[in-house]
């Protein structure tokens, strides 16, 4: 009867892995010399049973000293086995022969393969999937654009489907402001700040002969207002594509309030877009 106990382990390139085990037959001494070994990966544990899933590798004249051996393994010299370390349990087959026995002695049960082979498809991964599903996640194109949802980002993170996002508030989102309104016009606030945070606002006119420009008042604890922060959007008559941005950010300290103030002086409208960034949340 033949033991065997080993471990293995990844490798930084493909999908070479070490493998070193305890070779012994029972009730004898350690063996030494010169063994054949010829391995096999599969899904299932049980010799006689599942998929094999990669190469074979045979390992002709092995050194075995006091039982132990150690050889180095490629399943997938040729990367045709895009399968082989995708996430799933894989077991390790061993089979061996001594030096002037003509079959091979299969040890059973197979070796499971521990999590430590599986750092192979870190250095060379596209996606990543979900547990138990076949669905491509997250995707890394070879340009360092990230997919979320999608296989072919054309930005440096592209997000195909619902996002939801903590810690970012807004008020006035993509908010219209409508032509005509008295100079100055409407308050968002005053908002509390129960945490530091930033305050950003956009505004964007559009149209001929708009001008649209919002200003953002903050009042640290125990200190007066400021007006720190100040955007404008103006457009005129001959301006060719007429839609122009502007923003600003000015940071709230814990304890202190914020408001944003925008006015409106033209024919045309404009949207406004306020957002409360909090911080330590």
């Amino acid at each position: 009867l033949l033991g065997l106990d080993g471990a293995s382990r990844a490798e930084d390139l493909g999908t070479v892995f070490s493998y070193q085990g305890r070779l012994e037959t029972a009730g004898s001494p350690p063996l030494n010399g010169s063994y054949d070994f010829r391995f096999r990966i599969y899904d299932t544990p049980l010799v006689g049973t599942g998929t094999q899933i990669g190469d074979p590798m045979a390992e002709p004249n092995v050194p075995v000293t006091e039982g132990i051996f150690t050889v180095q393994l490629d399943p997938d010299p040729t990367g045709t086995a895009p399968n082989l370390f995708n996430g799933e349990v894989r077991y390790l087959e061993i089979a061996v022969r001594g030096k002037d026995d003509p079959n091979y002695f299969t040890i059973s049960p197979r070796q499971r393969i521990n999590a430590a082979p599986y750092a192979i498809t870190a250095s060379s991964a596209r996606w990543l999937r979900g547990p138990g599903s076949t669905e491509k996640v997250v995707y890394v194109d070879d340009s360092g654009n990230v997919g979320i949802g999608t296989t072919s980002p054309d930005a440096t993170l592209q997000v195909n489907g619902t996002m939801k996002v903590f810690g970012v508030r807004g008020w006035l989102k993509s908010g219209m402001v409508p032509p005509d309104i008295p100079n100055p016009s409407a308050v968002t606030g005053p908002h509390y700040a129960t945490s530091d945070g930033f305050v950003v606002g956009i505004v964007e006119a559009q149209g001929a002969y708009s001008i649209c420009w919002i200003e953002g008042i903050v009042a640290d604890p125990g200190v007066g207002w400021l007006v720190c922060g100040k955007a404008a959007a103006n457009l005129a008559s001959g301006e060719d594509n007429p839609v122009k941005c502007n923003s600003f950010m000015m940071p709230v300290k814990k304890g202190g309030w914020w408001q944003v103030n925008y006015h409106y002086i033209t024919f045309n409208n404009a949207n406004v877009s306020v957002y409360w960034m909090p911080l330590g949340m």
